[in-house]
This record gives structure tokens, sequence and C-alpha cells, in this order.
């Protein structure tokens, strides 16, 4: 089966695609004069957020993934129902979720394994509420897996836990949100395919789920259902969590990345894993990070791009589709102010209201109107 993450998007603020995701750094200021606030790459499908507080989702709909009532795959952003006022959308492999600013949360798409949080397993071409959650701060998808920051800095997680990644010690899936274990004062989370991260108040990482690849980055080599800290980092800004890997932003603008790396996903120069953190060569200066499936990607003050790992679809944005063990320079993209990356694709919200993805596109997830890869950023149309 593909993996990727999430999500978790990248908000100068993303599972699968994956993910989170996911996919989000520092949240953009809304403007009036501003249509998108945030774009996230997930899976195979890719969705924004518009200023207007409505959401828009395009490519892969077999898992009702686009929320917009259909199941027909889309090169154009389509509107997503029963969901209104949303501050943050998060990502996942074939699911995707929205958070209100009253702190409710909304999912969509598939629920094999709960991860929609209705207390169903139920998948949805529309937006359903997310029982027993209220005061969430922020959302983050995965896998086949959903997390939220609470306003008491503690966080929930629902959906598959085969491999610990609900963090409550337990291996049991859950359609409801239960609370993971070993983590408090948390400001940041992130989930991966099949694992979780999150950002406390001391800077500190804390990562549970799975860690067949080292991306809980404790070098225990061990899978943990409950969060445990990644001991060689500190002074932590931003977690993101991608297929089998993770990537952390310090404050001094350096990153840090572990976990599988046979596509240069690490950005260490190599292509051997690491359990423990690497330190990412020849970037800094950054502002936000993402990490998708095989490969990650880095916003850089400035507004410039630099993406390395798995670029066989031209997910770095290079102009050909070779594997970089150090990050590359995107080409052709100008000024950006958020970044996402997701299964085999990476999209950007750059200034003055443009959003452009490149990279894999066989089911339209780069919202071009095309479903032709390309080793260059497109335009998304249709906004």
């Amino acid at each position: 089966m593909p993996r990727v993450v999430a999500g978790l998007a990248i908000v100068l603020s993303p599972s699968l695609w994956l993910a989170s995701t996911q996919a989000a750094a520092r949240p953009l200021v809304r403007s009036p004069a501003v249509l998108v606030n945030q774009v996230l790459a997930a899976g195979r499908h890719t969705c924004v957020l518009l200023t207007s507080g409505r959401v828009r989702c395009w490519g892969i709909d077999r898992d009702q993934e686009l929320g917009d009532g259909g199941e027909h795959a889309s090169t154009r952003p389509h509107t997503v129902l029963r969901v209104a006022n949303v501050s943050q959308v998060a990502v996942g492999w074939s699911h995707s979720c929205a958070l209100t600013g009253a702190g409710a949360a909304f999912c969509w798409g598939s629920d094999t394994y709960g991860q929609l949080g209705n207390g169903r397993v139920e998948s949805s071409s529309q937006a359903v509420a997310v029982v027993g959650l209220s005061g969430a701060l922020k959302i983050s998808a995965g896998g086949y897996t959903t997390c939220a920051l609470l306003a008491t800095r503690r966080v929930a997680c629902w959906g598959d836990g085969q491999s610990g990644q609900l963090g409550n010690g337990t291996l049991a899936a859950t359609s409801v949100p239960v609370m993971v274990k070993g983590v408090t004062g948390a400001f940041a989370i992130s989930v991966g395919f099949a694992d979780a991260c999150a950002v406390t108040t001391s800077r500190m990482v804390y990562c549970w789920g799975d860690d067949t690849k080292g991306q809980l980055g404790s070098a225990s080599g061990s899978s943990s259902s409950v969060a445990i800290p990644v001991p060689a980092l500190s002074d932590v800004a931003q977690v993101t969590a991608g297929g089998s890997h993770t990537c952390a932003l310090l404050r001094s603008g350096y990153v840090w990345c572990w976990g599988a790396n046979s596509s240069g996903q690490l950005g260490d120069g190599t292509r051997q894993g690491s359990s423990v953190p690497v330190e990412v060569h020849g970037i800094s200066g950054v502002l936000a990070v993402a990490a998708g499936e095989n490969h990650s990607c880095a916003l850089l003050r400035g507004g410039s791009i630099r993406c390395w790992g798995d670029g066989q679809f031209g997910q770095l944005g290079r102009g050909n589709t070779r594997v970089a063990l150090a990050p590359v320079v995107v080409v052709r993209l100008g000024t950006v102010r958020s970044i996402s990356a997701g299964g085999s694709h990476t999209c950007a919200l750059l200034v003055h209201n443009v959003v452009k993805c490149w990279g894999y596109n066989f089911f339209g997830q780069l919202g071009d109107g095309a479903t032709s890869s390309s080793v260059y950023p497109v335009n998304v149309i249709g906004l």
C-alpha cells in the first residue's frame, strides 16, 4: 500500500501526506485582499482554505476525500459541503478535516478505522462533526489517524491505532477521540502515516506510533503507544511527520530530520536511515518545513523553497525527476508564503494569491485542469 502524510501542510504554520497533513508553522494573517489562506497537499488530493472560511479540494475522490457530495475525481477545486467558518484544514491519505473558529472539528472521506471521529466507521462525502471534541486549537491528519491539539495543551487522537499512533497506551482503533499519554504543554502537532509528534512549550519534541524506520527519533527502534521524547533535540519551533520520516525546524532556522532515508528524504547527503536526528545539509534561515511521503521541503526567508528526497514524479520542482540527497532549489516559482508536501506532489501559496503545485498528477491533484505530472510548478486554476 502506498504511504505518505500529512499533512500537515505548513502554513507560515501537513498524512499520508500525508499525508499530513496534516502540511504548518506560522498562520497567515487574514486580509480581505487575500483569497487563499492555506494550501494542503495530501496523498492524492489537495485542499485550500479560503479567507471566507470555506474549503475547496481537488484530485482523487475514490474515498470521497473531496467532500463535495460525490465520488468523482476532479482536476479543479470543488467546495466541501457542510462546513464553514473554518480556521484550519488538515489532509491525510484519504480523508481530510477542518477546524472551526469555535474549536469544533469536522472530517470527510475514508473512515476505515474511524478517522472521521464521528463515532461510526462509515465514509462520508460530506463533512461530519467529530464527537466529544471541543476547544481544539489545531488539527492534523495522517495515514488513517487524526489528532487535535486542545486548549488544555493536551493532544487527542482517533482512527487507526495498530502501531500505537493514537498514543493512548493501546493498539486498538477508535472512532472517537482519546487522549495521548505522555505529552502535556503542546503547542504544535503533526501526524505521519502511522506515527505522530508534538512540540511542547519546553521546545522538546515527543513522538508516538510506528518506529520501524526510526521515525520516532528515540534511537530505540521500538514502536510506542505513548509519547516519548526525541532526546537529541531542543529549542524546536515546528515538527512535521511524513511517510516514514520526521523533520523538525529549530528556532535557529536549521532543520534536522530522522527516520527512513532510502530516497534521501533526510537531506544529509546520504541514503542511510537514522533513528536519531541528522542535520539537513546546506540550508539555514528556514521559516517552515514540510515532510511528504518520501521527500521534504523547506521555506526560506525571502520566500524561496528548497526540496530534497524522491523526485521521480517531479515533486522536487527542479525541472527533472532525479533524487536529491541534499536540498535543491524549486525553480519557476516566485515568492512563497506557505508550503505543503504530499504523497508525491508539493504545493505552495505565493504572494498575490497564487497557488502552485508540482509533481505527480495522475488524479488531478495539481489542480491545473490536467492529469499530466509536472517537474515545474503549475498554477492551480478555478480558485
